[in-house]
């Protein structure tokens, strides 16, 4: 495990497309989300209870949040993901999501959302486009 606590200064590499910073006690995205170009964020393992300005990342394609404390997906809804790791927090069985029906790219996001207390069964959720629910 590693002891970074905070991300400040991290807002002027803004040319950084890629970051991983898993294995730590981060416990909220503040300057992260100010990366306007990150394109693929590994934020995995940490202490992050909700991704607080998580939509200000429009390029952002792969997330990786697994074995935080996630309650809510929150502003993940606003992003044009490809794949989305969220196994490993306190996430419900179903989540409802709004996510923009019109972008079509959700269909193809890789949901997962095993070990969360809350799941019912062990198989990988996938998203409905029609009830806006995680299956």
């Amino acid at each position: 495990d590693n002891l970074l606590k905070d991300m400040s200064g991290i807002e002027k590499c803004q040319s950084l497309k890629e970051l991983h910073v898993s294995k730590n006690q981060l416990t909220t995205l503040n300057h992260i989300c100010l990366l306007q170009n990150l394109e693929e964020l590994h934020i995995s393992e940490n202490r992050l209870e909700f991704l607080t300005n998580i939509e200000k990342l429009t390029k952002l394609k792969i997330l990786h949040v697994d074995n935080n404390k996630l309650i809510s997906l929150s502003g993940v809804e606003h992003l044009h993901l490809t794949e989305l790791y969220c196994e490993g927090n306190m996430l419900p069985h179903h989540n409802y999501i709004d996510f923009q029906e019109e972008t079509g790219e959700f269909q193809k996001i890789k949901k997962h959302l095993l070990e969360n207390p809350y799941t019912h069964s062990k198989k990988v959720s996938t998203f409905n486009s029609r009830t806006g629910l995680l299956d």
